[in-house]
């Protein structure tokens, strides 16, 4: 419903009031001296210039009653989901107080950080070792000849930076083959101190509590090979379900050759689900396995 707005004040609250009491007391009298002269126009319907001032006056009298003035009192609605703001006064209201509803305003939900992250990063699944093959080097990381087989931090850095995570200008080179050991330099130039902070874990991926501490959206991943494992990995969460389960886009070797599909990486309600720990899984050793050696994270302050 839409509501005019009025010019409001004190005079005016004081006028309103005045004129409702004046219409209360007077129109009844004027009504009933003019009643003849209506009921005699409409038999006649003959109508003067002075009977239209008469009627008008009336109507205007009239116009104004009780309830609206104790809305505008009390602060009526002015237009669709706004209050006008409560008149205070020290006088007494001749009416009682009109109930008035307040009516929440709408707002608009702040956007979940990296929310399309999931959907960004399955733009580069590959169903076998071929497919996988030419989405590596559609990445350009490599002028020619990349290979699924170490493609994963190229992998990671373009979901981030299709996401806006990290800079538009991120070379994906930099992220091939990288090695936090040596290559600190370049991952504090990738990741800086004053938009990332650097989480240092240093139990094996299957041991590590993920309930308790759990991996968000667009978290960077390190995962150290270890004394069991041979291969390091990076990865990209790339989005957490209503399970509180954890997912990512990233290559895996298979039987068949190397593929790219998304992959729970664990579940904090059922321990042993998930990539982290076929990754430390003796029955999978011939495909490689890593984490062994704990993790670092890379995650947006």
């Amino acid at each position: 419903m839409f509501f005019r707005s009025y010019p409001f004040s004190v005079n005016n609250a004081k006028y309103v009031s005045a004129r409702s009491i004046f219409s209360r007391r007077s129109g009844l009298i004027i009504e009933r001296l003019l009643r003849q002269k209506c009921i005699f126009l409409a038999k006649s319907f003959k109508f003067d210039f002075a009977t239209f001032l008469c009627l008008t006056f009336i109507f205007f009298l009239t116009s104004c009653n009780a309830k609206e003035v104790a809305l505008a009192e009390v602060g009526a609605p002015t237009e669709i989901g706004v209050m006008a703001t409560p008149l205070t006064t020290t006088e007494s209201s001749p009416t009682a107080s009109a109930t008035q509803t307040q009516i929440s305003p709408k707002f608009t939900p702040t956007p979940v950080p990296f929310v399309w992250l999931g959907a960004i990063s399955l733009q580069y699944l590959a169903s076998n070792e071929a497919d996988a093959t030419i989405i590596a080097n559609s990445l350009g990381y490599l002028p020619y000849n990349a290979h699924p087989s170490n493609m994963c931090g190229p992998l990671a850095a373009v979901i981030l930076r299709d996401g806006s995570v990290i800079s538009a200008d991120t070379n994906l080179n930099d992220f091939w083959l990288l090695n936090p050991r040596t290559e600190s330099d370049i991952l504090a130039r990738l990741f800086p101190e004053n938009r990332f902070e650097r989480i240092e874990i240093r139990t094996s991926l299957a041991q590590y509590d993920f309930a308790e501490n759990p991996l968000f959206v667009g978290d960077f991943l390190y995962l150290y090979a270890g004394p069991n494992g041979n291969f390091d990995h990076m990865l990209t969460v790339t989005r957490i379900d209503e399970k509180g389960r954890a997912y990512t886009l990233t290559n895996l070797n298979t039987d068949d050759g190397y593929i790219i599909d998304e992959f729970m990486l664990y579940d904090p309600n059922a321990t042993g689900e998930g990539l982290f720990y076929r990754w430390n899984d003796r029955d999978y050793a011939h495909l490689g396995l890593t984490g062994s050696g704990g993790f670092d994270i890379w995650r947006l302050r």
